[in-house]
C-alpha cells in the first residue's frame, strides 16, 4: 500500500470514527417505562419494562393482562409513549401519552383505577426499569 494511499484510509477511518468512543455512541439515551400494578392489601404484580425504540420508525407495543381484571395497552415509538387501559371505569380519561425526553428526564406517577367488576387497583409508571 503506497502512503499516500494510507493516508486517504487513515483521513477515512478518522472522519467516519470521529464521534466514536467516551460512554455513548452519540445517539439518544435510551427511554423506558415501568408498569406495575398493586391490588388494594399491596400486593404488586405485573412489573412490566417498556423500552422505547431508538431508531426512527421502531415501534414497541405490549398488552399486559392484569389478574384476568383489566388490561394495559403499551405503544411507543421513538419520541412518545402512549398508555390506555380496557375493562377499567373512565378508561379514555385515564389514558396517558408521555414523551421519551420526559421518561429521560425522569417520571413517575400512580393511578386509581376501578374495574368493571368494582376492584380497584393501583398502576404505578415510572421511567426507571428494575431487574
Amino acid at each position: 500500500m503506497t502512503a499516500a494511499r494510507l493516508g486517504r484510509w487513515t483521513l477515512a477511518a478518522v472522519v467516519l470514527c470521529g464521534g466514536c468512543g467516551g460512554d455513548s455512541a452519540g445517539g439518544p439515551a435510551l427511554a423506558e417505562l415501568q408498569t406495575s400494578v398493586a391490588d388494594p392489601s399491596g400486593h404488586t404484580t405485573n412489573a412490566y419494562c417498556t423500552v422505547l425504540p431508538v431508531l426512527l420508525g421502531g415501534r414497541a407495543r405490549a398488552e399486559i393482562d392484569v389478574a384476568g381484571e383489566f388490561s394495559m395497552l403499551i405503544e411507543g415509538n421513538n419520541d412518545l409513549v402512549l398508555i390506555s387501559f380496557d375493562g377499567v371505569h373512565d378508561a379514555t380519561e385515564l389514558e396517558l401519552a408521555i414523551d421519551a425526553g420526559t421518561l429521560r428526564a425522569g417520571y413517575s406517577e400512580s393511578l386509581e383505577v376501578t374495574t368493571t367488576r368494582e376492584r380497584r387497583f393501583t398502576v404505578r409508571l415510572s421511567s426507571r426499569c428494575t431487574p
